[in-house]
């Protein structure tokens, strides 16, 4: 993985955030100011060009992820749900004074 560029998984993650803000009903479950955080934040680094972020906050994207949602349902959200719950969890250690944090999820067969 070169260090100096987000993984694609990372680019995907935010991306679709992006997206996802603009479906209604998603503005309670994410903090204000994120998505503009990130979109400055895409473009500025060059992932992402000012096109592409207007392509992301179009209905037609919205409409494309959501017609793939009968693939898998849930994942489109399911995206700011890990999100939201993963930066709480962050936030609460770093105000208790944890230095170090760890993720991890259990994977079930």
């Amino acid at each position: 993985m070169n260090k100096s560029k987000p993984s694609k998984t990372a680019l995907k993650v935010a991306m679709n955030l992006v997206t996802l803000s603009t479906k209604p009903g998603m503005e309670s479950l994410i903090p204000v100011g994120l998505i503009e955080a990130t979109e400055k934040l895409l473009i500025s680094s060059g992932e992402v060009s000012p096109r592409m972020m207007r392509w992301a906050h179009s209905p037609k994207m919205l409409s494309i992820y959501e017609a793939f949602n009968f693939l898998l349902p849930g994942q489109f959200e399911a995206f700011a749900h890990r999100k939201m719950l993963i930066e709480t969890q962050t936030r609460k250690a770093i105000e208790a004074g944890v230095e170090h944090y760890v993720v991890a999820e259990k994977c079930s067969k």
